[in-house]
């Protein structure tokens, strides 16, 4: 590692311990252990100027390529590149819809992915994307890690923007795993209970101080076509809760799937236009979740070797949030 990339993660070690990442988050995107970044969003000029529709139909024909998924890594490949070697600081501050090359993805590595749209209500007080009718996303549900007795079923959500970068939600229910082999038995949020310690939430507690949560605030940052929404106008919300369409919650056939084989025979089943997941709003903690959505596909959902292998769903990071609502830091317990 380099003086200056030493310099770069001690800063940005100091703003996370501070609780203030957001200013200093984009400088350590400059700098990483394995050299400087190379500031490429999307990889060419003419994607990055797609509207937020063409950018869902191009992620989603790299994904349609080849329908197979990615092998689970191997025990070795899982404690020494993910929990040693590899950085984590680009899951935070890599702004772009692929991997930075060479990073390996060890958790949430085998999923399906779809074409989908956010359908909002548009009676709540949310800006920017939330505030569309009819949001482009790409969706991807995935395990955390290879089950074995249980399964940690995650989502995460590309929400797309024309000109801009997208803004991305991930959401798991817990990181301690639920029983039984259907993906939609539990509700997932943004925000989740304090895990058991383990080797991957130790690895994200380094590198952000609020592991258990994601933040929110990018949502409320522009429209879907990329036009801003001024300063002092952006509304977003403290939490999502994505509650389960109930007719695949309680689809009897699923209950008693095996773990291992459970999420590709799940979605396999899934049409388009079904609605996974009817989205609630948390406004400020302590406050009654409100519906403020759905999650509709668009697409079936597929395995993917590109979903799998190189689609980048950047985190953000809760201290970005609290910069903003400092008020909320109380409800927001340290991992």
């Amino acid at each position: 590692m380099s003086i200056a990339a030493e310099l770069a993660e001690f800063l940005l070690k100091a703003a996370l311990a501070a609780g203030g990442s957001a200013a200093l988050a984009y400088g350590y995107m400059l700098w990483c252990w394995r050299g400087p970044f190379k500031g490429i969003r999307y990889g060419n000029k003419s994607f990055e100027a797609m509207s937020a529709v063409e950018k869902m139909e191009t992620l989603y024909d790299r994904c349609a390529e080849n329908k197979t998924n990615a092998k689970w890594p191997s025990l070795f490949a899982f404690l020494y590149k993910l929990y040693y070697k590899e950085s984590f600081h680009p899951t935070f501050t890599y702004f772009a819809d692929e991997l930075y090359p060479g990073q390996f993805k060890g958790i949430h590595t085998v999923g399906g992915v779809c074409k989908a749209v956010f359908e909002s209500t548009m009676d709540h007080p949310y800006t920017g994307l939330l505030a569309s009718p009819a949001n482009p996303v790409v969706f991807r549900m995935s395990q955390a890690v290879k089950p074995t007795n249980k399964n940690i079923p995650g989502i995460a959500l590309k929400f797309l923007r024309g000109t801009l970068p997208s803004v991305n939600v991930v959401a798991l229910h817990s990181f301690d795993g639920v029983e039984g082999g259907n993906f939609f038995s539990r509700s997932m949020s943004n925000h989740i209970p304090l895990p058991t310690p383990n080797l991957i939430t130790k690895k994200f507690g380094y590198f952000a101080k609020f592991a258990q949560t994601v933040g929110l605030s990018e949502l409320a940052e522009a429209e879907q076509d990329g036009v801003s929404v001024e300063v002092g106008k952006r509304v977003f919300p403290f939490q999502l809760q994505f509650i389960p369409n109930p007719e695949l919650q309680n689809n009897p056939a699923w209950r008693d799937l095996p773990v291992d084989v459970s999420l590709e025979a799940i979605y396999k089943e899934i049409p388009a236009e079904t609605v996974l997941f009817t989205v609630l709003a948390v406004e400020e903690p302590n406050a009654p979740a409100k519906k403020i959505g759905v999650i509709r596909t668009k697409s079936a959902i597929i395995p993917s070797q590109y979903g799998d292998t190189k689609l980048f769903f950047r985190h953000t990071a809760m201290e970005t949030d609290l910069a903003l609502r400092p008020e909320w830091r109380a409800a927001v317990p340290d991992s």
